[in-house]
């Protein structure tokens, strides 16, 4: 598809180039869909069964669910959370009375992941001490508060070096949920 997609734009043929470009697009956009319903799928139904058989949690089931909440938290934390796009529906004027129309053109696009704006507020080329300020807590509170409050749990349920009876530690493991909506 590829090939035939190269040779009809090399050819010019611009409506065939566009329809075979739409078509691999929503061909791939398909399979990254399912993807990630797969593995919330799978994380979710994992949840719901230890949930539903209300026993005590072992070793191994504690650590699949960390791992799992980690590789959740990684995908939030890098996949877009909001796409900007500026585009013009239709656009037509003359010049030396020839018509020009241009329809469907897209301006100005950005995709940006919580990192991604974390980075640009805190090291972008526009920072100032409010922009640092709000990046800090956003990255504190969606990145920071989370991936420790991970750690801990893993330190404390496996009581890695006996650091269960650490303050910090069980204030993370046992207490930070109240912070989890701190950046909203």
């Amino acid at each position: 598809a590829e090939v035939a997609t190269a040779n009809a734009c090399e050819l010019g043929d611009l409506t065939a180039c566009q329809v075979r470009l739409v078509t691999r697009i929503n061909a791939l956009n398909s399979t990254i869909q399912w993807l990630p319903a797969t593995i919330l799928a799978v994380y979710f139904g994992f949840l719901v069964w230890m949930l539903v058989s209300w026993r005590e949690i072992g070793r191994g089931e504690v650590a699949l669910l960390i791992i799992g909440s980690l590789v959740l938290l990684v995908g939030g934390v890098l996949n877009p959370m909001m796409n900007i796009e500026a585009k013009i529906n239709e656009l037509s004027f003359a010049i030396w009375g020839q018509p020009m129309r241009f329809t469907n053109q897209v301006v100005f696009f950005q995709s940006k992941s919580i990192f991604d704006v974390v980075h640009l507020m805190v090291l972008g080329p526009k920072s100032t001490a409010a922009t640092i300020l709000v990046g800090g807590a956003i990255g504190l509170f969606s990145i920071g508060f989370p991936s420790l409050k991970l750690m801990a749990s893993f330190v404390y349920h496996y009581d890695f070096r006996a650091l269960r009876k650490s303050r910090l530690v069980q204030f993370f493991a046992l207490e930070s949920g109240k912070w989890s909506m701190a950046d909203v």
